[in-house]
């Protein structure tokens, strides 16, 4: 039987991401293609290619899909939980 608690932790709150260094890059990014494939990925994969100081609005635009091969991305911004820190 579950009892569910009151002292429930309330959900993160999205982040406010303009550079891939913000919030020292303790967060998820989701991109996601106009074809309908997805990719989780964190910030330090990109900044190994881009940089830290880059913007993330810059490095979407370069972003290419690996199953259409179209540079339609768009990226969405989570919090890190604990099972992205495999």
């Amino acid at each position: 039987m579950f009892i569910q608690s009151s002292t429930m932790m309330p959900p993160r709150q999205v982040k406010n991401v303009v550079r891939l260094a913000d919030h020292g890059g303790d967060y998820v990014l989701l991109l996601k293609c106009a074809c309908g494939h997805t990719r989780r990925t964190g910030p330090h994969l990109l900044a190994h290619v881009f940089g830290w100081q880059a913007l993330l609005s810059e490095v979407t635009k370069k972003l290419r899909c690996s199953s259409c091969n179209e540079r339609k991305c768009t990226v969405s911004v989570f919090p890190a939980t604990k099972r992205d820190y495999r």
